[in-house]
């Protein structure tokens, strides 16, 4: 729902208090925090590590992820996960 004109709107939480810059941008401008590709990479490999290294079906890492195999088979080798990448 819409807020009413004129109702007072507040600033998103994970914006800094100097000039709505987001939290994980630097006073320089370069991230402060990990890159996205680099969240994602370590997201995948540790749901790899859950499904030990399965990929399909009902207990497979596409269906945790919540995505087709091929778009995560094609995401692994974008990021270069390798099944040394999956600690025991």
């Amino acid at each position: 729902m819409l807020p009413a004109v004129g109702a007072e709107q507040t600033r998103s939480p994970n914006l800094a208090a100097s000039g709505g810059v987001p939290s994980g941008i630097g006073a320089d401008g370069a991230p402060t925090s990990p890159a996205l590709q680099d969240v994602e990479r370590a997201h995948i490999v540790e749901v790899l590590r859950r499904t030990k290294g399965r990929i399909e079906g009902p207990a497979g890492a596409a269906s945790a992820l919540g995505m087709n195999p091929s778009t995560l088979r094609s995401r692994i080798k974008k990021l270069d996960i390798r099944r040394t990448d999956e600690p025991a």
